[in-house]
């Protein structure tokens, strides 16, 4: 998993190239890619909690 200095710079990097391609602004590209990362990041912190809780009622 990218440290969150990485992954803005991943973010950062995709915004440009898609403003580049789509005549939008970065920033509201950026904006938009970070905001679905941290849902992503959250619904994946969410399963893994779950899982761990299923895993706990078994043993």
């Amino acid at each position: 998993m990218p440290s969150r200095s990485g992954l803005f710079t991943d973010i950062v990097t995709v915004a440009e190239r898609t403003a580049a391609d789509t005549r939008h602004d970065p920033v509201l590209i950026a904006e938009v890619l970070y905001h679905i990362g941290v849902d992503i990041g959250d619904h994946l912190r969410c399963r893994a909690v779950k899982r761990r809780a299923v895993l706990a009622t078994r043993q």
